[in-house]
């Protein structure tokens, strides 16, 4: 399973067109979050999931039907190029509890 953008996806078979277009809507969410200004964790965390989900798809791990994964994929290069400034996030094992 790969957790991006508040969805959980199954990595064994290939996602329909209703779930592409769930994945694209929060992609697109994101971006405009993204674009109005939202704050460095926030950007940081997005680009985070970006790239998770570039990865996977790149690895061959999140699969699409033929065509459906276009809106996705764009969207994630977008917010790529939205959050190349983002402040990076670190792993939960390292995060400091004061």
């Amino acid at each position: 399973m790969l957790n991006v953008f508040g969805l959980s996806l199954p990595a064994a078979a290939p996602l329909g067109r209703d779930e592409a277009n769930l994945l694209a809507e929060r992609i697109g969410a994101a971006a405009a979050s993204v674009q109005q200004g939202a704050k460095a964790a926030v950007s940081a965390s997005v680009r985070r999931d970006a790239q998770q989900y570039l990865d996977a798809r790149r690895a061959g791990q999140l699969r699409f039907a033929p065509g459906a994964g276009r809106a996705c994929d764009a969207g994630a290069w977008a917010l790529m190029r939205l959050t190349v400034d983002a402040p990076a996030v670190l792993p939960a094992a390292t995060l400091l509890v004061a």
